[in-house]
């Protein structure tokens, strides 16, 4: 269930955002201490941690359990239709962007790939998995899923930079189904904190009026701005 804030929380919020920008702090930097915020804007510090939250959310500043609260880096924009073609993404190529491979398949995405594709199994399908970097700090994990047809027809996948004839793609976003709460192993890919919440951005390569490719990606939502050029009617 989504968080409700008060106006009071609200312009908690936009007070940090502009002491932020007056003492030009920079990505990395350090808020005072909760005792000291709360003192200066005369309120209790839950009030004040509901203001904090808001910035959290925003991917403005993240909190460093026991130390405090931290500025974040950039949020890095990235095209929506191109999320699982990180190659044709313009906005994406002008960041320091690197992968690193990884072993690591959550059960949730693992079954939407064994359903969309039986009665092939999970081991007789092509499939590539790793973490995306953007300068140093991961933003998402990325796993591609594909037949035998489509690796004559994309064999760079997910690194392609064109689609071949005929070949188009569906994308769907939503929020990604699993609890990370006690999963050590999305917390240490992602360097998740408590305050993270998770996408999953699930895109259908289509050819001969069938799927013959899936890519997935849990991305961390505070730390990516998806950009849309689709236009509604």
């Amino acid at each position: 269930m989504p968080k409700v804030y008060n106006l009071l929380s609200l312009d908690i919020a936009e007070f940090l955002q502009q002491y932020i920008e007056e003492k030009k702090l920079m990505p990395g930097d350090k808020l005072p201490s909760e005792r000291e915020l709360a003192i200066t804007l005369s309120v209790t510090r839950t009030t004040l941690r509901h203001g904090l939250e808001i910035l959290v959310g925003k991917g403005i500043i993240y909190r460093v359990h026991g130390s405090g609260y931290y500025i974040c880096k950039p949020k890095v924009n990235r095209e929506f239709t191109h999320y699982c073609f990180p190659c044709q993404d313009s906005l994406l190529m002008e960041r320091e962007y690197n992968v690193l491979p990884i072993e690591y398949i959550p059960t949730s995405l693992a079954q939407i790939a064994q359903n969309l594709f039986s009665p092939l199994t999970l081991s007789e399908l092509r499939s590539i998995s790793y973490v995306e970097l953007v300068d140093d700090i991961p933003i998402s994990l990325m796993y591609t899923f594909q037949d035998s047809e489509s690796e004559h027809l994309l064999p760079d996948l997910p690194f392609s930079k064109t689609l071949p004839e005929d070949t188009y793609f569906t994308q769907t976003i939503r929020v990604f189904p699993e609890s990370f709460g006690e999963n050590e192993s999305l917390i240490e890919l992602l360097n998740l904190t408590a305050d993270d919440s998770l996408l999953l951005i699930s895109t259908f390569i289509h050819h001969a009026e069938r799927i013959h490719a899936l890519c997935l990606s849990i991305c961390v939502g505070a730390r990516v701005n998806l950009i849309s050029d689709v236009k509604l009617p």
